[in-house]
């Protein structure tokens, strides 16, 4: 990986799969971990179980890998922090330091957060190139 530095403490490495900027522990990524993947809308029973198991999975020392972007991952996320395990969160937009909610920088500072993000500077999910599986995402139209 090649890394660069810049003043906000986010970096930009280069991976096999692309540039990604990069904000806290490094190495959270290096303990085993689990992908939390839900969708947008589901029954009542699934957020119940769900949130039992944020709450069960929190103090296994397992680390827990999403986007946090639906609002049962959203749910997930206050209690995932409540806990002393890692945190990965794969961000949809590029990384900004001025607007970090006071949990994530708590937990940043205690090497238990990563936050991942395609999106460099210059980027964003509207005019990034699509990815490799051949994403159906159209760059917008000029007229």
């Amino acid at each position: 990986m090649n890394r660069k530095r810049n003043s906000r403490h986010i970096e930009r490495i280069e991976t096999t799969a692309g540039a990604v900027d990069v904000l806290g522990d490094m190495h959270l990524p290096d303990h085993n971990r689990l992908g939390l993947i839900c969708s947008q809308k589901c029954p009542g029973d699934v957020i119940l179980k769900t949130d039992d198991f944020a709450r069960l999975v929190r103090g296994s020392g397992i680390t827990i890998v999403s986007g946090f972007h639906s609002p049962i991952e959203k749910d997930c996320l206050p209690i995932l922090l409540r806990g002393a395990d890692p945190i990965v969160i794969v961000q949809a937009h590029k990384l900004s330091t001025s607007r970090l909610a006071k949990e994530w920088q708590k937990a940043i500072a205690a090497k238990r957060l990563l936050l991942l993000s395609p999106f460099g500077d210059n980027e964003s999910p509207l005019n990034s190139p699509p990815s490799a599986t051949g994403s159906s995402r159209q760059s917008p139209t000029k007229y």
